[in-house]
């Protein structure tokens, strides 16, 4: 684990991360890749420190089947130059620690009204913004280890 310079922890858990292009037929940048749950429902998320809220894919939404009924909203969010319509839910976020404790954390996610078709080849993406802001964290780029801790 990570401790300050006064010795208390940083972080509480550490996973191994991956850094690659998400899709290496359409893109070269590398990202930094995650294996989370959201509300149980595995799935691998780009962590997005310019974006905001957990962004699930539409094939995680679907294994989850959220109660439209209990939304706090609709929203409109443009991802990559495009426009998709959704809705926002509170939901817990878990990081499932190899070393150390794992880290459930509630996070406002977005569901887009769009089928794992029309959403492509992009990911799930955890923003900065009502999700990541919750968590204290770090990469080892080297090692590919990403380090966390709630905040």
């Amino acid at each position: 684990m990570l401790h300050y310079p006064n010795g208390d922890l940083f972080s509480t858990g550490v996973v191994a991360c991956e850094i690659e292009p998400v899709n290496r037929e359409q893109e070269d940048n590398n990202r930094i890749i995650l294996s989370v749950e959201v509300d149980g429902a595995l799935t691998r998320a780009v962590l997005d420190t310019g974006g905001i809220y957990c962004i699930l894919h539409p094939a995680a939404a679907d294994d989850i089947q959220f109660d439209t009924s209990q939304s706090i909203g609709p929203y409109k969010i443009n991802i990559r130059g495009f426009s998709y319509k959704g809705s926002l839910y509170r939901s817990t976020l878990r990081i499932n620690a190899e070393q150390g404790e794992s880290l459930e954390q509630d996070v406002t996610v977005f569901v887009p009204d769009a089928t794992a078709e029309e959403w492509g080849e992009l990911p799930t993406f955890l923003g900065l913004t009502g999700c990541l802001e919750y968590l204290r964290f770090a990469i080892d780029p080297i090692a590919c280890q990403f380090y966390f801790a709630s905040a």
